[in-house]
This record gives C-alpha cells, sequence and structure tokens, in this order.
C-alpha cells in the first residue's frame, strides 16, 4: 500500500503542470510547452540518478526523491495535452483519429521500452545500482527529445489567443466546467483500464497465480506490443465510424467482460492469461480509440491545451493513478480479489450511460 501511495503521489504534481504548461501552450505556443515538459523530465530523471542513499543523507534522500516524483507529475499534467492537441491540429479533420493515436502509440513505447531495460538490467547489473542506469538512459532519451522538438513548429498561431487577457484556466473553470465534467467522466474509464491493466495487474496476478514474475512481466510486454497495433487500428476506425460508437461498445464490453476474464486469469496458465489480456487490450483499444480527439475539439482553439489538460487530470487524480490504493482498499473490505475488476465493470459502464444522451463527439471539424 504505501509503495501505491508513493506511486499516486505523483498526482499532486498533476495539477500544478495542468495550469502552468497550460497557459503556456495557450497563450504563447505549443513547442515552448513540449521543450518545458521533457525538460523536467530530464532533471527528474537527472537527480534520481545520482540521488544518494538514505545512509549517505537521512531524510532528505526519502524527501528529495518525493519531491521528485512530483516534478514529474507536473511535466505529465501538461505533456499529453500538449502533444495531443499539436498532432489534431495539425492533421486533417478526416485523418484525426489514426494521427492522434501518435500519442498514445508514444506512450505505449515508451512503458514496453521502459519494461524492457528494467528486465535486462535486472538480469545483467547489481541491484545496489543498477537501477540507476535506467535514469540515465532516461536522460540521454530525453535530450534526443529535445533536440527534435527544438526543430517542432510553433503550433498553430492564435489570433484570438494572443489578444485574450484572461488566464486559460480561469476561462475554463467559468465557463467550460461542464464540458471539463462531462468529458473527464467519458475517460475515467480510460484511466481505470490504464492503471488497472498496465501497473496494478502485475501484481494482482503475482498474488492469484502461480506464475513467476518474469512470465508475468513478458506478458505485459507482449500485451503492450500488441496494443502499438490495436492503438492506431481503432484510432483510423473512428475517423470511419465516429468516436460514440466505439467509446459505447467498448465501454458496455469492458463492463461485460471484464470480471469473467478475471476469473479466468485466476490460478490459470500463461497461455490463458495471455489471451485474457490480449482481449483486454482490445477491448480498452476500442473504447479509447476516438477519445483524444473528441477532447481535443470540445474546446476552443485558444483554450484547447488547458482544457484537456484539466479534464485528464480530474480524471487521472479522481480515477487514475489512485486506482492502485483503491485495489488494494477494496480487495481489503470485499476479501474479494474480483473487487478490482468489478471497479472497472462499474466505471465502465457509468462511462457508457454518460455517452448515450450524446447526440454526436464529433461535431467540430475546426
Amino acid at each position: 500500500m504505501a509503495t501505491f501511495g508513493v506511486f499516486a503521489l505523483g498526482l499532486i504534481g498533476r495539477p500544478i503542470g495542468t495550469v502552468l504548461l497550460g497557459h503556456i501552450a495557450d497563450r504563447i505556443n505549443r513547442r515552448q510547452a513540449l521543450l518545458l515538459t521533457v525538460s523536467l523530465m530530464m532533471i527528474h530523471s537527472l537527480v534520481v540518478a545520482v540521488l544518494p542513499s538514505y545512509a549517505q543523507v537521512g531524510i532528505l534522500a526519502p524527501l528529495a526523491l518525493l519531491f521528485m516524483r512530483v516534478l514529474q507529475g507536473v511535466a505529465v499534467g501538461g505533456e499529453y495535452a500538449t502533444s495531443s492537441v499539436m498532432l489534431v491540429e495539425a492533421a486533417l479533420p478526416g485523418r484525426r483519429g489514426f494521427i492522434s493515436s501518435l500519442s498514445k502509440m508514444s506512450a505505449g513505447f515508451g512503458m514496453l521500452l521502459g519494461s524492457a531495460v528494467g528486465a535486462i538490467i535486472m538480469a545483467t547489473l547489481p541491484t545496489a545500482w543498477g537501477w540507476r542506469v535506467a535514469f540515465l538512459f532516461g536522460l540521454f532519451l530525453g535530450l534526443v527529445a529535445l533536440v527534435l522538438r527544438r526543430k517542432l513548429p510553433h503550433g498553430e498561431t492564435l489570433a484570438v489567443a494572443a489578444k485574450a487577457r484572461s488566464v486559460p484556466i480561469v476561462e475554463i473553470f467559468r465557463h467550460h466546467w461542464k464540458t471539463v465534467l462531462r468529458l473527464s467522466g467519458l475517460v475515467a474509464s480510460g484511466f481505470v483500464s490504464a492503471y488497472l491493466c498496465s501497473i496494478y495487474l502485475v501484481t494482482w496476478l503475482a498474488e492469484n497465480t502461480s506464475l513467476g514474475t518474469p512470465i508475468i512481466l513478458l506478458i505485459n510486454m507482449l500485451v503492450l506490443a500488441s496494443s502499438l497495433l490495436l492503438t492506431p487500428f481503432f484510432s483510423a476506425l473512428s475517423d470511419r465510424v465516429g468516436r460514440k460508437p466505439l467509446l459505447m461498445i467498448g465501454s458496455l464490453l469492458a463492463a461485460i467482460l471484464t470480471v469473467p476474464l478475471f476469473m479466468l486469469m485466476q490460478g490459470a496458465t500463461a497461455a490463458v492469461v495471455l489471451a485474457a489480456q490480449l482481449v483486454l487490450a482490445a477491448v480498452r483499444a476500442c473504447m479509447n480509440g476516438g477519445s483524444t480527439v473528441y477532447l481535443v475539439e470540445a474546446f476552443p482553439p485558444q483554450l484547447r491545451t488547458s482544457g484537456l489538460a484539466v479534464s485528464l487530470t480530474v480524471a487521472a487524480v479522481l480515477f487514475g493513478g489512485t486506482l492502485p490504493v483503491v485495489a488494494v482498499w477494496l480487495t481489503t473490505l470485499t476479501g474479494s480479489a474480483l473487487a478490482p475488476a468489478w471497479y472497472f465493470a462499474v466505471v465502465a459502464l457509468l462511462t457508457a450511460v454518460l455517452a448515450a444522451p450524446m447526440r454526436s463527439l464529433d461535431n467540430r471539424k475546426t
């Protein structure tokens, strides 16, 4: 529980990143915000890589680690929103779903690469200091990203934003708070599924199957790899059939199938666990296929980054980063290992109910 609590601590930084980086992206330009996010991540990687141990500096070591976790949250609070807005604005209206999937694919590839690097380090380097190499590698990737991002265009030039005197976050809560709540509800199941299936499920399988950790991590990597194909497929499909049908079908399938699939995985073989997780990955990809586009299109251009970032942050704080803690709490409270699956199923059903009365999620073309 304590480990998952530290993980959730990063959520403290998300609202800060939402306000700061959203303001920069909407009032200055998108590129400047992206340069700042990667710079913050580089600072995080460097400090953690060279962080002294508790034996060397005492309480300062864990305090510095917690502060770096918050700083990481600040960067995450603006990274996905800004990159997603840039991609959607640069794409033709009929290709926005597919193009927007690049941001999700990059996140999935990052998790896959992180898992691979972690496995290699665990197998080849001493535990005492090998973990620091992973953060040094992250620093190197940050430098590469910084060089590439400096060559990006500034993003859409907004005459309205140039003349605006109000603070974007204030406008969002003053005039668009209903939109924020509605969109946060629509992506809540996506956040729950991401944290449940990509993070907490590793712990769940270790406790509810006889599979060893290496096998579980290998299955997790294979599922992540499949998501790199499923995500662009369903995102492109949303360009043809619309965002709402995929959201409705995916949410209802998640509500119906999640608990049976978790029951199937209890005590199962590696092949069965892999098959069940692949089904869950397909359902998640269907549910989230068009999410980035309707989130971006829901706000006017001069407020897009802030609006998207606030909507994502609300959903992340309430449903995403807290999922591991909530899952442990529900399991302890009910005594059932299926409690986290029921939680996801209920949230997915609520997402479908919320989306049902909406006539369309494809109204805006600007």
